[in-house]
């Protein structure tokens, strides 16, 4: 479901070799990262009563549905979503009809994954403003977390015929074909996008990932140059550069390309994984043992992949 939400964030290829990190670990990160994530909420909305509480101990005459909404901007600024939250509810209270407010709170509930109170205050905007593209875009992003691609597509499509020149919500409808493994639908939407907005580096490497999921690897890894073009620094499409370089057998390439996403010793980790899932057990080997000289501290991740890579090779050349 967060993946949906998350869409506009760089997309990485989830394969098995990169890392050689099981999808038992990942998922256990996730979770980590979620417990986290919901302990600082809890801590925000702490602070968000103390500031609260504040405010009516000093007496001070109520702002408008207006201020609400500019001390909610702030704090969000300031990464205080919970402090925002309440502002926001704040100036509804005051102006039902502030549709930029129920907008911004929808989005707040969504980020959080509470997508049916996202779709509350995005329907209640519809109800005054039929034709608001920002309610069916965030519609569509309900839909898209709720893994229901064809539902998100018709209100996204419903807000690009109100304004085409929507790029995020014809990147959106590439992302939820992405999610029905309709690779060849989402190349073509994001190409739409593209032609609305040619500076995106998110629109490039997506399609570079379309591509690379339908196995149109030297096509992927030109759009992952054309992403690195216009942002140079991102580890994450060099990531996604050296996953599709591996598959065009370009292994020098490849190697300086992971290198570029992190450093020399998790590169040759990221090689040695491809080459232990392709099967090519020597090369595996050399890859693990380089990242070990090159970063001895790496040891502990790497020892278990070369141990893996040995044994096979040791198998292969039995008699």
């Amino acid at each position: 479901m967060r993946r949906a939400i998350l869409m506009l964030a760089f997309l990485v290829l989830s394969v098995g070799f990169f890392g050689c990190a099981s999808t038992r670990h990942v998922q256990t990160e996730a979770n980590e990262g979620e417990y986290r994530r919901m302990m600082e909420m809890q801590k925000h909305q702490q602070q968000a009563m103390a500031a609260v509480d504040e405010e009516s101990a000093r007496n001070t005459p109520e702002p408008s549905a207006q201020e609400r909404e500019l001390r909610g901007d702030n704090a969000l600024r300031k990464g205080n979503e919970a402090l925002a939250f309440m502002h926001y509810q704040k100036a509804i209270a005051k102006d039902p009809k502030r549709s930029t407010v129920r907008y911004k709170l929808g989005m707040l509930y969504l980020k959080q994954a509470q997508t049916f109170e996202a779709q509350k205050q995005f329907e209640e905007i519809l109800k005054s403003e039929p034709e608001s593209t920002l309610a069916l875009d965030g519609l569509g992003r309900v839909c898209l977390a709720q893994d229901q691609g064809g539902k998100a597509r018709a209100y996204f499509e419903q807000a690009l015929a109100i304004d085409p020149g929507l790029w995020q919500a014809q990147a959106f409808i590439g992302s939820s074909y992405d999610q029905e493994h309709n690779y060849a639908a989402a190349i073509d939407a994001y190409q739409k996008a593209i032609a609305i907005n040619s500076t995106s580096a998110m629109l490039y490497n997506n399609l570079g990932m379309s591509y690379l999921l339908k196995n149109q690897d030297r096509d992927a890894a030109e759009a992952f140059v054309k992403a690195l073009k216009m942002e140079p620094e991102n580890r994450r499409v060099y990531n996604n550069l050296g996953i599709a370089l591996c598959r065009l057998g370009k292994f020098d390439a490849a190697l300086e390309a992971f290198t570029k996403a992190g450093d020399r010793a998790s590169a040759y980790n990221n090689l040695g994984c491809f080459y232990l899932q392709t099967k090519r057990y020597a090369e595996a080997v050399e890859s693990f043992e380089q990242a070990i000289k090159a970063k001895p501290s790496y040891y502990a991740k790497a020892h278990a992949n070369l141990k893996q890579a040995r044994a096979a090779l040791e198998k292969e050349e039995a008699p």
